[in-house]
């Protein structure tokens, strides 16, 4: 396995961090007509080079760098767009599997085709190093609402679909064309998967990925640059960029920049500089782009690419400056100041990226792009106004952890540029609507943890965040957050729990364990510090570690901290996005809970009056929890806590949800009887493997079944994991700022594989349950034993290796979360007899009744004895019993 190469940046001092100016952004939301491209100017700079035949190709080891042997010198390391990388991925993935997007945001095939990737071009003697980009243009926020052709041709997808017929591959791309982008959570995921499973040195950059990339090859941390075409406008004139490998053969596509130049732009160079060529390239670059990190910055034109070209490389161009031109031309309705500042502010995006730098002559570990270029420049000879492009201040150590995986750039985003973005999902429903302002109020309530550990410079200029999302109104302002939840911190010193714990087998650390120790260790809140001092209170990744878990749950509410009876607390502090308010909870008396933690009052005990079902007389939602967490196996935690959470803001529910339509109309997406809805939900929170045999793909269908409703389901479960992953993260980042663990900085970044929530569910447990709970037990092909259906089933579902222990599991699973819910809706009418304070609805409220939950057991009951030959899993919280007519059937 290879490993980062050994001149690879080193850990930064962080003692002096470094600030952009603080300015405040100027959010721009160009409205949808001024977002279509001119169909004419093809893929960007790419066109000019197959017109001007300058795309070469050459055995791969003729671009290593000379003398260079691999077998002696081990492999070159090639840098390459991880962004552009995963997108060529998912297209080979999509003409295999066109319908992939509509089963899981990462498909277990493209992991596959990842791993491919790397293992052949070591094969090749190269070790390649993934760059992803990080934050992007200020301002310039492009929300691409579908347009009415869309919808349709989604409406039409979906009833060709229902109608058991495949559609072509044009009307599947024009159906999700606003949706079909690798999502920040994909690429998160993907470059875990990089790193842990591969070994692959994988980055993302401060900003613009290909900045990094040339500061990595000019420092020599890389040899070899692959990547877009449109990574050649970069200004770094030593590039040979690759672009493409067919590592069948050893081939290589690629385009040298100086010839570029020289050839594109002959007016421009001289015998010995390109330098004013340059400019002309990354100007046209800019104008006809198609990358979607610097897309953003291109101003609409009226007129095609070429005559573009033409006026940029004429040696007598008809205006005297390029931001003329674009003036004249342009075709927006958007005012022509911000359309024509798109140019300036993209030209310094690039040429002032912010990277990271191994020169020790530098002041600090990340720098401007233009002193890696030029390293006698400082930083007096830069803009002073470059907030207006790159956002906020914030600390060095944010970008640091952005740079190894740690925090994700959406919420660098958030703390830089002050907004949240959510795209167009690939099923659109009215209900997801309804639900996303609670989501959004849970996370702002997380990056307030962040903005608490910045100045209070930064805190006033980020006095309003946005949200910009994929329906009207795509801009909304939220409210300031004045209620910002205080964490305390935990006595972690000879806890038993945390002593049996192996140091080295952190990834096996159970929430179940984390939970219990909450009884027996105290949280305080430590005593203000001089300043210049710091105060250890964790010792070692472990305690480290278990102190992250136990914030991240009572962030979330699940421990109580004693409120005094009664004690409630105002609405005020609430995030709100603008059309509906999220809920509120119980305030504790240091904290005020939003969002997905302010859904349940958790500290509800119950009365010891007619509680002989249960064995404590203080059990209440973290000791249901708990209950469930303990009788489970460990890759099911994740999916439990993703219930509840689901649960407590009304998501997980049994009613049908109403689907936006290509007419604007809501109409249900699903008939299914509320058992039904119930248990094929539920099967949606854990991740099955699914991946067609190689000999059998190229076929459309990987599946007998889709579903539009479980799609849309997905969609609500996928961000609400990622505002999960995404307070791991952050509360991981905060507890390194507070300075309350004597971790360095690496051994911070290091519990990145270890944090909860790192997989991205999908639809396949849920589209096999339903399929098992709908069809009647022979399947209508005569089946009469358990193998019978269970062969049946695999020869339906192809790519789900080893069906029976994956429906196993899937059912198993189902049960517990059953059994839960169960016990909780127990829980709240034991809590309403005894009149105790006002007892959680929402398990009520969402239609799970107790009829509900008990028709799903006894159909999850029959289908089992029809499948499984394993015993029926009990239910551990001791509530719900085999109705007598089923017992008689599991002892047949």
């Amino acid at each position: 396995m290879g490993g980062p190469p050994a001149n690879m940046p080193p850990p930064m001092p962080l003692q002096q961090p470094n600030y952009y100016p603080p300015q405040e952004p100027m959010p721009m939301i160009p409205p949808e007509e001024a977002m279509a491209m001119d169909s004419d100017q093809g893929e960007g700079i790419r066109t000019f080079l197959e017109e001007f035949k300058l795309i070469e190709t050459c055995p791969l080891q003729d671009l290593f760098p000379e003398p260079y042997g691999p077998p002696r010198e081990g492999r070159c390391v090639m840098a390459i767009d991880g962004d552009h990388m995963l997108n060529k991925l998912k297209d080979e993935l999509q003409r295999i599997e066109p319908l992939s997007l509509l089963h899981s945001a990462l498909p277990d095939h493209l992991l596959e085709l990842v791993s491919q990737h790397v293992d052949a071009l070591r094969r090749r003697h190269v070790e390649p190093a993934w760059v992803f980009n990080g934050v992007g243009i200020v301002g310039d926020v492009e929300a691409f609402l579908p347009s009415e052709e869309e919808l349709f041709a989604r409406d039409t997808v979906w009833e060709q679909l229902n109608e058991g017929q495949l559609p072509s591959p044009d009307i599947i791309t024009e159906a999700f064309q606003t949706c079909s982008s690798i999502g920040p959570d994909v690429a998160m995921a993907v470059q875990r998967f990089l790193r842990s499973e591969l070994g692959v040195l994988c980055v993302t950059a401060p900003a613009l990925s290909w900045c990094q990339m040339a500061a990595f090859h000019k420092e020599g941390v890389a040899q070899l640059l692959m990547g877009h075409p449109e990574m050649l406008i970069v200004p770094y004139d030593n590039m040979k960029l690759i672009l493409d490998i067919d590592l069948t053969t050893g081939m290589a596509s690629y385009a040298n920049r100086d010839r570029v130049l020289r050839t594109m732009f002959p007016h421009y160079c001289s015998a010995m500089s390109t330098a004013a060529a340059s400019e002309r390239l990354l100007d046209l670059g800019l104008l006809t782009s198609s990358y979607t990190a610097i897309h953003t910055a291109r101003a609409g034109q009226c007129v095609s690419s070429q005559a573009i070209y033409q006026e940029l490389s004429s040696p007598t161009p008809s205006f005297n400056r390029v931001i003329d031109f674009i003036a004249c031309n342009i075709m927006t309705d958007n005012s022509e100041e911000a359309e024509v500042l798109k140019h300036p502010k993209g030209r310094s995006y690039i040429r002032y990226s912010p990277v990271f730098t191994s020169n020790p002559i530098f002041e600090s570990p990340m720098v401007y792009f233009q002193r890696v270029m030029n390293p006698r420049l400082t930083n007096a000879n830069m803009p002073n106004n470059l907030s207006k492009i790159f956002g906020h201040l914030v600390p060095l150590s944010f970008f640091y952890f952005q740079f190894v995986g740690l925090l994700s750039v959406s919420f660098m985003t958030v703390v830089t540029q002050a907004y949240f973005y959510d795209g167009c999902p690939v099923s659109d429903t009215q209900d997801y609507h309804s639900y996303m302002p609670t989501l959004v109020a849970l996370r702002s309530q997380i990056a307030y943890q962040l903005f608490a550990k910045m100045s209070d410079e930064v805190n006033r200029l980020l006095a309003r965040l946005s949200w910009v999302r994929w329906y009207r109104e795509i801009l909304m302002p939220l409210q300031r957050q004045t209620d910002v939840i205080t964490l305390d911190e935990w006595q972690l010193q000879d806890v038993p729990e945390i002593e049996r714990v192996d140091e080295s087998n952190l990834e096996d650390v159970t929430i179940a364990t984390v939970l219990s120790i909450n009884s027996t260790s105290n949280c305080f809140t430590p005593e203000p510090t001089a300043p210049g001092t710091t105060m250890t209170i964790y010792r070692g990744r472990k305690q480290t570690f278990f102190a992250v878990l136990l914030k991240f749950f009572d962030f979330l509410g699940y421990f109580s901290h004693n409120p005094p009876p009664g004690s409630g607390g105002s609405e005020d502090g609430q995030e709100r996005a603008a059309d509906e308010p999220p809920r509120a909870g119980s305030p504790q008396p240091h904290q005020q809970r939003t969002g997905a933690a302010a859904a349940v009052p958790l500290d509800m005990t119950l009365s010891t009056e007619g509680t002989a079902a249960y064995e404590s007389e203080t059990y209440n939602f973290t000791s249901c929890l708990s209950t469930a967490l303990e009788s489970c196996p460990h890759d099911f935690q994740d999916a439990l806590i993703r219930l509840m959470e689901l649960s407590r803001i009304g998501i997980m529910n049994c009613e049908p949800w109403d689907c936006i339509t290509s007419s604007q109309s809501q109409k249900p997406i699903c008939s299914d009887a509320p058992p039904l809805l119930l248990a094929s939900r539920i099967a949606c929170l854990i991740s099955i493997p699914y991946s067609l045999p190689e000999a059998e793909r190229g076929e459309v269908a990987w599946a007998p079944v889709y579903s539009r409703h479980l799609c849309a389901f997905s969609v609500a479960v996928r961000a609400m994991n990622s505002a999960l992953r995404g307070l791991a993260e952050v509360l991981t980042t905060t507890m390194y700022l507070s300075k309350y663990s004597d971790c360095n900085i690496s051994e911070f970044a290091g519990l990145t594989p270890l944090l909860p929530f790192g997989d991205i569910p999908s639809t396949i447990g849920g589209l096999l349950l339903h399929y098992v709970l709908v069809f009647p037990r022979d399947y209508e092909s005569n089946c009469q034993t358990r193998q019978q259906r269970c062969d049946y089933l695999q020869a339906k579902f192809r790519a789900i290796p080893d069906l029976p222990q994956q429906l196993q599991r899937v059912m198993e699973f189902t049960f517990h979360a059953l059994f839960l819910l169960n016990a909780l809706r127990v829980l709240n009418a034991r809590l309403e007899e005894a009149e105790t304070e006002e007892p959680n609805g929402a398990i009520k409220s969402m239609g799970i009744t107790e009829d509900v939950v008990h028709a799903t057991l006894c159909m999850m009951c029959e289908k089992w004895h029809d499948h499984l030959d394993a015993p029926l899993p009990l239910d551990e919280h001791k509530q719900w019993v085999l109705p007598p007519n089923l017992q008689l059937a599991q002892k047949r």
